[in-house]
């Protein structure tokens, strides 16, 4: 008779994989906390790497979970991508802005000095 809290079906032995579908290889399903006012919960999937790495810096600062840290790296994303995003739309805003006359001399200003380079 089949054991199946030993991972036995038709008297074939089954990989823990098998049995609890998150112990397989590849991303690890994680529960983090986000947020400052209010709080969400909400799944990500990190590799072992990152996951380890994350709850070594959480122990070294002396935190339990690593929702901190993770809050923090998305603080500093969000800023710098806020920056980015910013600088794109000044370039964008600035094409077009050469009158032809200008576009030409400096055209022929970078061709003068290419030749220079040689």
């Amino acid at each position: 008779m089949p054991d199946a809290g030993l991972g036995r079906l038709s008297g074939r032995v089954r990989a823990p994989s098998e049995l609890i579908p998150h112990l397989r290889s590849g991303p690890l399903d994680m529960h983090v906390h986000a947020g400052q006012d209010t709080l969400m919960r909400t799944t990500i999937e990190l590799s072992d790497d990152y996951r380890a790495r994350l709850l070594e810096l959480a122990a070294r600062r002396g935190e339990k979970g690593f929702s901190s840290i993770v809050e923090e790296a998305l603080g500093r994303y969000f800023v710098r991508e806020d920056r980015r995003r910013e600088a794109v739309d000044r370039a964008l805003a600035a094409l077009g802005s050469f009158s032809p006359e200008e576009a030409d001399r400096l055209e022929e200003e970078v061709e003068r000095l290419r030749r220079s380079w040689r």
